[in-house]
């Protein structure tokens, strides 16, 4: 991965810079096996930057969905909790992604695991000692429309609930086959994060059918409020181990 100044023409090039080069700092601190390895990163002597990282060959989340609509539970569920995993990780290290989606989830075969996944692109990663605004430049929203929390949304304190948020939305994304909330305009979309309910699976979906359980979970995941939300990554890893049996 490549960043040239001269494709920021017109832009802040110490700001691209930085931010490349945290995004690989951060990344090659996390050693899990589902997040993407960090071999190397710096600057050259032109001032192009780069990343070199392990060579993934498999698909995008999002390309999956495309392809296929909607995902069956059980294997919603294998890809998230793996994703959830990696998150984890990044957390106790006191970093958020802020920008979780399908388009940041690699899935490639592992041994006999098809849907191995790899979490990507940490370029819009937080760090929670860091100051309030310190990686974000005022007034500048960052994160992807369809999958951005609601604190995000309005340029609020963002922690490891954010993430949980943008799971939840994910998760939604390949039961339902599309997010929980697509309006006509990037606006109407995040404004819909934060004052409009997540529809019913079931009414997006009316043919998809859920383990007993799994609904209150991506709900719980798509709470307004942070303090609504599962408290942890851990916490929800427990809670997609859902018992078999029951559908809804």
């Amino acid at each position: 991965k490549v960043l040239d100044p001269r494709l920021a023409a017109g832009g802040d090039i110490a700001e691209f810079t930085r931010r490349f080069l945290l995004e690989a700092s951060i990344a090659a601190k996390l050693t899990h096996p589902n997040v993407v390895t960090i071999f190397d990163y710096g600057e050259t002597a032109d001032g192009s930057c780069f990343i070199a990282m392990e060579l993934l060959e498999g698909r995008s989340l999002s390309d999956e969905l495309k392809a296929v609509g909607s995902i069956p539970a059980e294997r919603a569920i294998h890809i998230t909790r793996q994703v959830a995993r990696a998150l984890r990780e990044a957390h106790t290290l006191g970093v958020v992604h802020r920008d979780m989606k399908p388009g940041n989830v690699y899935l490639v075969k592992r041994d006999d695991d098809e849907d191995f996944a790899k979490v990507l692109d940490f370029g819009l990663v937080k760090e929670t000692s860091a100051p309030e605004g310190e990686n974000t430049q005022l007034g500048q929203i960052m994160g992807s429309p369809r999958y951005m929390a609601p604190e995000q949304v309005q340029g609020k304190h963002v922690d490891a609930r954010t993430d949980i948020y943008a799971v939840g939305a994910t998760l939604y994304a390949m039961l339902a086959g599309r997010p929980p909330f697509d309006k006509a305009t990037d606006l109407a979309t995040m404004m819909a994060h934060v004052s409009d309910p997540a529809p019913p699976i079931g009414s997006v979906a009316p043919n998809v059918m859920l383990p007993f359980g799994l609904e209150a979970v991506v709900l719980k995941c798509l709470a307004k409020n942070p303090d609504e939300r599962y408290g942890s990554m851990e916490e929800l890893i427990g809670a997609l181990k859902l018992r078999p049996g029951g559908q809804t």
